[in-house]
């Protein structure tokens, strides 16, 4: 397995994403998957996905499906896992963004925004065109209005 890509090391862990080969037997490129390393390169959440978000919490966002290139809406499925790789929240949303806290996550379901917890909860209604998080703010666009709530 060849390491071809990694980010930095946060809190002792790092997203890489390896090969087992360059080329398929058809001569076909190998997709790369990522996983999550420890400090001294052992796997946490092993090399199955396509796409990992992580910032340093014991929570992970996962995708499976994502394709570089393509847009967001058709490219995979987002969910959340823990430090050992548990599903904690189903692989079903079209877009995440992490929060600092690792509790909390935007997230896009059938093209609306809205917040979940850990749980998978909804916390925020799906209903904004966009929402995110910043300091105690949640900026949130809907129907070409921007807002903090």
């Amino acid at each position: 397995m060849m390491i071809i890509d990694t980010y930095p090391f946060i809190n002792g862990k790092a997203v890489v994403w390896v090969k087992d080969s360059v080329f398929t037997e058809d001569n076909s490129p190998v997709v790369a998957k990522c996983g999550l390393i420890n400090n001294i390169d052992e796997f946490i959440i092993p090399p199955i996905y396509d796409n990992i978000q992580y910032i340093g919490t014991d929570t992970v966002a996962v995708n499976i499906g994502f394709k570089e290139g393509k847009k967001y809406q058709y490219s995979g499925r987002w969910g959340i896992v823990d430090l050992n790789n548990q599903i904690l929240v189903p692989l079903k949303y079209t877009d995440m963004i992490c929060w600092e806290d690792g509790i909390m996550f935007s997230a896009e379901y059938r093209r609306k925004w809205g917040v979940i917890n850990i749980k998978g909860e909804v916390i925020i209604p799906f209903k904004f065109d966009w929402i995110s998080k910043m300091g105690i703010f949640l900026p949130v666009k809907q129907e070409s209005m921007d807002a903090l709530i």
